[in-house]
């Protein structure tokens, strides 16, 4: 696969069960929550103050806003109840066609297959154009490790402390072998 220049990274779309919509200004309270939870923030970091959770929702939403966004950042919702399910963000790489992935989940609604459905669909309208994912999570994240795997993610070389991982691979780079920290 050759990437393409460009990618067009969705605005929005929907999946079966999900509405992946672009970020507003009141999903400020919601992304905040995220952050506040530790469930949430377990495999993440730190958890940050109610104050700082703040701003970096307020970050968040003005960084996809602009004209060109510098990160893209979606509210996932439920299509038959509006339930909120989570975040979706992909920050763009130093190369147009690529970008990193992150979630975040209402942990009562993890593990009932809505990432796996939103990441596929998101890979799909991507790769179509030559994108790529890739992604990092902290070893013990056994439902990210899940996740990639069953997405064709591969692992790449960890550093810092994270497994990454990366979408569509089209060559020879380094592959950590299963169950070896990344």
């Amino acid at each position: 696969m050759h990437p393409a220049r460009d990618v067009p990274w969705p605005s929005g779309f929907r999946t079966r069960r999900v509405l992946v919509r672009p970020l507003q200004p009141d999903d400020v309270g919601p992304v905040t929550a995220l952050h506040l939870d530790p469930a949430v923030m377990r495999h993440v970091g730190d958890g940050p103050t109610p104050d700082s959770a703040a701003d970096i929702a307020r970050r968040l939403l003005r960084a996809a806003q602009r004209t060109p966004p510098s990160m893209h950042a979606w509210m996932l919702q439920t299509l038959d109840s509006g339930a909120l399910v989570g975040l979706m963000t992909v920050t763009p790489s130093a190369e147009p066609a690529r970008g990193e992935l992150g979630l975040m989940f209402d942990p009562k609604l993890s593990g009932c297959g809505y990432a796996t459905e939103v990441v596929a669909e998101l890979l799909q309208r991507i790769q179509a154009s030559g994108g790529m994912l890739d992604a990092r999570h902290r070893p013990g994240n056994v439902p990210v490790r899940q996740l990639m795997r069953r997405l064709g993610f591969q692992p790449q070389a960890g550093e810092d402390g994270y497994v990454r991982w990366r979408s569509g691979l089209a060559g020879p780079w380094p592959v950590l072998s299963p169950g070896s920290k990344g």
